[in-house]
Formats: C-alpha cells, sequence, structure tokens
C-alpha cells in the first residue's frame, strides 16, 4: 500500500481473509480510507513513536530479541502537493524535536531519494542490529539535519527504552554538541572526514602504507 493512493485502501482488503488478520465480525467493506483516516488521525493523538516504542518493546520481549546494540539512521520521503502551511519554519524550529502539538513540516531538504524538486519528510528509525527489529521511530521536518538532531534522538531513546544497548550511528552524530548530550550512553561512529585532523590521520597512514610497501621484496 505504500506507493497506493488512501482512496484505494478498501481495494487492498477485498480478497483477503480480513476476520483471521483483525477479528471476528469485521468485513472488508469496513475497511476504506475514512475508516483509516480516523485511525491516523487517532494515533497522531496518542503520539506515533509513543505507539511505536510500546510495539517494539513488546516485540523483542516476546521473541527475546537481541539488543546487544542498536542502529539509529534516517532517510527521506519525497511528496506531491503544495503542503502550504500558515506556521512559519523559523516557529517550528523554536519547539522542542518531541514537541507533540504540531504536525511535521512538509518541506524542501536535503533528499536521500533523488528527488530535490519536490517537498519532503524524514524519518528517523533505530533499530536492533542483531534482527533488524525496528525499536524507535520519529516523523520529522523535511530540512531537518542529522547532526543537529541524533544526540537529542538517542537521548530520548534511552529515556523509553530501557536497554543497555551500544548505539551506533553515521558521522552525523560526532558533533561538540552530540557528544555532550550522550556523554553517559554508549555509542559508536565514524569521525566525519571533514575534519582536518581525521584527514591528517588517514594521509599519515596511507604514508605509513607506501613505506611499507616500498620495503617488500
Amino acid at each position: 500500500m505504500v506507493s497506493r493512493p488512501l482512496y484505494l485502501f478498501s481495494n487492498f482488503w477485498e480478497y483477503k481473509a480480513v476476520e483471521k488478520f483483525l477479528g471476528t465480525g469485521i468485513k472488508s467493506e469496513y475497511l476504506n480510507d475514512d475508516t483509516l483516516g480516523r485511525v491516523m488521525d487517532d494515533i497522531y493523538k496518542l503520539g506515533l513513536t509513543n505507539l511505536f516504542v510500546e510495539i517494539g518493546l513488546l516485540v523483542t520481549k516476546k521473541f527475546q530479541i537481541e539488543t546487544k546494540s542498536a542502529h539509529l539512521d534516517s532517510t527521506s520521503f519525497h511528496l506531491h502537493g503544495e503542503y502550504n502551511h500558515i506556521e512559519t519554519t523559523e516557529n517550528y524550529q523554536k519547539s522542542t524535536i518531541f514537541t507533540q502539538e504540531k504536525p511535521i513540516l512538509i518541506t524542501k531538504g536535503y533528499s536521500r531519494d533523488h528527488r530535490p524538486d519536490f517537498k519532503q519528510c524524514l524519518l528517523d528509525l533505530v533499530v536492533s542490529s542483531h534482527s533488524g527489529i525496528p525499536l524507535f521511530m520519529r516523523a520529522a521536518h523535511g530540512n531537518e539535519s542529522d547532526k543537529a538532531v541524533f544526540g537529542e534522538i538517542l537521548t530520548e531513546v534511552k529515556k523509553q527504552i530501557k536497554l543497555d544497548s551500544i548505539m551506533v550511528c553515521d558521522s552525523a552524530l560526532y558533533s561538540h554538541e552530540n557528544l555532550k548530550l550522550i556523554s553517559n550512553l554508549k555509542w559508536i561512529t565514524r569521525v566525519p572526514m571533514t575534519l582536518k585532523k581525521a584527514q591528517e590521520v588517514i594521509e599519515l597512514d596511507m604514508e605509513k602504507v607506501k613505506i611499507s610497501s616500498s620495503k617488500d621484496p
């Protein structure tokens, strides 16, 4: 259903064993885009991240999923349409990243799916490294920077999920502000090659390799 219009939602269930999936007495005609819209509104009011964490923890407990380490990353989804907002981007940026009162901002940003011509939203996801089971999910503004929020996300994950996991991220985590935020956590990341010191270390290692190779018979 990911790439299909919501009005085709009922078609998806037309030849499915609905009662087996969802319970006795539930018919396929009950499952339409109006029903889906009401459910999505209820989930938004509850808090999508909170619900997702609850389900993820139940799954890990039931199936005894190993959580020695977990991976955080983000991706983007481009959307069609104007998505005009009354609120300004500046007003959104003043609120914390876990504020529930405002919807996410659909706007242009760095496109991971190579469609910079469209507005987009982002998805931050933490998964168990052993199984790939999602543990934490957060929808985000289309122009949000990983470097600006990854530290806060890991801090929030540790608040909501009582797991002694090593958190693994890409180089977006490596900043002075983020490292202060996660000082009490276990984590692994990569130093970005944009830093002069990292470039110097790599160049030094390359020189050592050249010298070692030249001495080989």
